[in-house]
């Protein structure tokens, strides 16, 4: 059974891809189910979607770095601050060096940005994207905050690989 916070995440994907992508049909309606994980309504189809990530060996090794990046983020956070937020970005195509930066160097980067944007707004109910700002940072960027949620949910969008050097291996990062 896929919990919330996971089909939160793939709805959040979905929204993303339809938006991105230029489909010949109108969607009238999105069930969200278990299997398939969604049912888009159109006026003379029902398209099923089915949400599956697919990770190679060296895929696998880069996801798990930046799993740890977000984690060890959004824990730094909620340590700190009592309050829900949505996170949601995409990382740039810097090259993360491991072996020059810790990983609590990225770790801090990507808290530290989140933190400020969540300190200027932190009074109100608030929705704040970079995506047209340009506050990004060189290894962060399209980061979208919002404290308007009950669950907080950080979580980085998109596949695009990064060059790392990491243990004295160029692997992507």
């Amino acid at each position: 059974m896929t919990s919330i916070k996971q089909k939160k995440i793939e709805r959040y994907i979905l929204d993303e891809f339809l938006k991105y992508t230029m489909l010949k049909t109108t969607i009238v309606d999105i069930d969200e189910m278990e299997t398939p994980d969604f049912i888009l309504t159109c006026p003379n189809k029902k398209i099923s979607v089915e949400h599956t990530k697919y990770l190679n060996s060296k895929l696998k090794k880069i996801e798990e770095f930046r799993k740890e990046v977000l984690n060890g983020a959004e824990n730094k956070f909620k340590k700190n601050n009592n309050e829900a937020l949505n996170v949601y970005f995409h990382y740039t195509q810097q090259k993360m060096d491991v072996k020059t930066y810790s990983k609590s160097y990225f770790v801090d980067l990507l808290h530290d940005t989140v933190y400020d944007i969540y300190a200027v707004n932190k009074d109100r109910k608030f929705y704040v994207s970079t995506k047209r700002n340009k506050i990004e940072n060189e290894y962060f960027n399209k980061i979208s905050v919002s404290n308007d949620t009950d669950n907080s949910l950080w979580q980085w969008i998109g596949a695009s690989c990064r060059i790392c050097r990491y243990k004295g291996n160029t692997e992507d990062y």
